[in-house]
């Protein structure tokens, strides 16, 4: 405990001691300042700011993203697939009125 103490106590004194001789940047203080005003300034965020916002942060991490496209890749298939079997069937069904009509012209339509 007694080490520690002069430890810091040395520590203490070279702090003390330090000095820097470098020139500040130009405009240092202005821009410190305007880093703190910016800092406290609260500005409430519409509802679209924030889900914006929140999405930007979610995108950032690549897993989200992929997970994200993976999901809309499945739906978009899903969909292709549900509408061009819809469409299929339905031109089976005309394409079989069509035979019926080929074969017998005078048969009717259902």
């Amino acid at each position: 405990m007694n080490q520690k103490k002069s430890e810091d106590e040395a520590l203490s004194k070279a702090l003390g001691a330090w000095r820097v001789n470098e020139a500040l940047p130009p405009r240092f203080q202005e821009r410190v300042w305007s880093r703190i005003e910016q800092a406290e300034t609260v500005r409430t965020l519409s509802f679209w700011e924030q889900v914006s916002a929140w999405v930007n942060d979610a995108f950032a991490k690549p897993a989200v993203a992929v997970a994200y496209m993976s999901v809309l890749l499945i739906i978009g298939l899903t969909a292709g697939y549900v509408k061009a079997n819809s469409q299929q069937t339905k031109l089976n069904g005309e394409l079989a009125g069509r035979y019926v009509q080929a074969i017998d012209p005078y048969k009717a339509q259902p």
